[in-house]
């Protein structure tokens, strides 16, 4: 799957897989010209804490990889900054508009097989 992947647009990453939110309210995205390029669930509380309690710290070599994974990504602007480290377990509340880049970086962390848990994005409004 990639960032295009219209699948990935409604769902949460956490516990190591993509997995259907638990909320309902959507948000769309807007793209550089004001247009609606897709649409996200938001996190309600029920995610948050169903997110929290997937939370696992990640070994160092896996906290390594991430943050390679984040020099990767280049000098990004994000409405929300991410996680430095997911050495104690981390939750990315990513806004609408980053989804692209949020859903790449989610994507890559599955791919580089760290630890479940250690990272988590949902949605906020």
């Amino acid at each position: 799957m990639v960032a295009t992947d219209p699948e990935l647009w409604m769902c949460h990453y956490l516990g190591g897989a993509w997995r259907a939110p638990l909320a309902t309210r959507m948000a769309c995205v807007l793209g550089p010209c004001g247009a609606v390029t897709g649409q996200v669930v938001l996190a309600g509380r029920a995610d948050m804490d169903r997110a929290h309690s997937m939370l696992r710290p990640a070994p160092a070599m896996d906290d390594l990889e991430y943050r390679q994974i984040l020099a990767g990504l280049g000098d990004v602007a994000l409405r929300t900054p991410l996680p430095s480290s997911i050495a104690q377990g981390a939750v990315y509340l990513a806004a609408p508009q980053d989804a692209a880049i949020a859903i790449r970086l989610a994507s890559q962390i599955a791919r580089a097989g760290l630890r479940p848990g250690a990272f988590a994005l949902l949605y906020q409004a």
